[in-house]
Parts: C-alpha cells; sequence; structure tokens
C-alpha cells in the first residue's frame, strides 16, 4: 500500500486504507486546536460520519476505526480525511487534495517542498527513495507487531465472546454479536428478544454454543481459531468501536 505525504509528515494507512487523522494533524503544524477529537465531536463531522455509516457505496467498510497503542490512532476513509482538512484551513485542504491525486497517480506521494528540492538539486532522488522505503518497511514493522500483540491480548483457551470482545481494545463488546450477524457468522432468532446462534459452517470451528442445563438459553463461546479471526475484525475495522474510544 502506497503512503501519503502531506507537508513532509507520512501518513499511515491502515490495513483498510485508512488514512491516520493524528499524522493529518501533525502535518498540518499539531495545534491543540486541530486535535482529531474535536473535530470529531462536532455535529457535521457526527452527521458526515452517519451519511458514510448508511451509504449504499460503502458496504460492510467502517469510515472510522481507531487503534490503541504505540503505533494506533485514528483511521478515517478519504471523505473524512477531506473534511478534516477543510475544517483546518482552505490552504491545508488543498494541500491534501494534491498530495492525495499525486498519490493516485504515482504510488507514493510527496509534498510540493519535496518535489522542488530534488529539481533544485538540494535533495538526491535516491534519498527520497530511501525515505519510500523506510515507510513501507515501518508499516511492515506496524502490521507484525499489531499482529503479534494481538494474539497475546486475546490469548489461546476457550472463553465467551462478550469476554474475548472485552480483550480487543476499544471494541463495543455490547455491539459484537450484531457485528457478527452483519458479518455472517451468526443468525437471530425470532422475536425482540431473539437468541444470536452460530450457522452451522462456523459452528465447532470459530465458534461453540453452550446451552443452560433448562435449554432456554444459550452462551457463544470462541475457539482458539475464533479469536484469530476476531483478531483480524478488529485490524481490518470490522468491529464497532466504543464513541468515546474513536473521540480520543
Amino acid at each position: 500500500m502506497s503512503n501519503l505525504i502531506v507537508a513532509d509528515v507520512a501518513v499511515r494507512q491502515d490495513d483498510q486504507g485508512r488514512f491516520c487523522l493524528n499524522d493529518l494533524h501533525r502535518a498540518a503544524g499539531g495545534e491543540r486546536r486541530h486535535e482529531p477529537n474535536r473535530f470529531l465531536r462536532l455535529d457535521t463531522s457526527s452527521q458526515l460520519i452517519e451519511e458514510l455509516f448508511n451509504s449504499p457505496d460503502v458496504g460492510n467498510e467502517i469510515p472510522l476505526a481507531s487503534k490503541a497503542g504505540r503505533y494506533g490512532g485514528t483511521f478515517v476513509v478519504k471523505e473524512l480525511v477531506y473534511a478534516y482538512a477543510m475544517w483546518i484551513s482552505p490552504a491545508f485542504h488543498l494541500k491534501v487534495i494534491r498530495a492525495y491525486d499525486e498519490l493516485q497517480t504515482q504510488g507514493v506521494a510527496f509534498s510540493e517542498r519535496t518535489v522542488e528540492k530534488v529539481e533544485s538539486g538540494e535533495l538526491e532522488e535516491d534519498e527520497v527513495v530511501m525515505k519510500a522505503l523506510s515507510i513501507l518497511q515501518s508499516k511492515v514493522e506496524r502490521l507484525e507487531h499489531e499482529r503479534d500483540g494481538m494474539a497475546k491480548t486475546i490469548g489461546q483457551s476457550s472463553q465467551s465472546l462478550t469476554r474475548v470482545a472485552r480483550l480487543l481494545p476499544g471494541v463495543n463488546s455490547t455491539k459484537i454479536k450484531s457485528d457478527l450477524k452483519r458479518l455472517g457468522y451468526l443468525w437471530r432468532t425470532a422475536g425482540f428478544k431473539g437468541t444470536y446462534r452460530v450457522y452451522t459452517e462456523y459452528r465447532d470451528i470459530y465458534f461453540t454454543e453452550k446451552h443452560t442445563e433448562d435449554g432456554r438459553q444459550v452462551d457463544i463461546h470462541v475457539t482458539p481459531e475464533g479469536k484469530a479471526l476476531l483478531g483480524r475484525l478488529y485490524e481490518e475495522g470490522k468491529l464497532t468501536m466504543k464513541v468515546s474510544y474513536m473521540a480520543a
């Protein structure tokens, strides 16, 4: 995946291609009044996010996701990148548009200032290429770190679905069953208080069903393979996050 470079700052992307608002904040100068959480709390931002969630063009893509840790941040889709840049200033908005257009046409986008330095001889072209390779290597290391950390976090023993969800930083554990229903792993019986069940093809592979003695309640547990699946869904941004976590 190519990197967006704005004002000589590499803007990271997650596995879904979303861009890191924290990096854009640094590219814009890092002023406190421009912090991403202030932008995301605006009514206009909330309305845009809601529209993106409801857009038929989005499909299963989640427009906003947050990750904790050293390599974490708030990652958003292109539409929110543009909205955030415009909120900061028209000048920064223009910089982001030009950098994104460059990214689409040439793969790795550098700021106009960097290009000017190469053309004037102030920077060697080889130096710029090495910088691009360094960015890509950093991304590989980040993804490996997240993968290894996720495996340690959720462990290997069998646990209930809700408990496993609570171990994933920022995940809204109350929405985990509806998320898995939306993704096609669970289904729900009829009625206002319908019970979630595991589809046959995934039962005892990713998830198991444990019944109470009277047989009226079903508790879903996660197998080791299921924990690996949840880890992937988490990294891909397909699980619902807590609103407070996304705005942090």
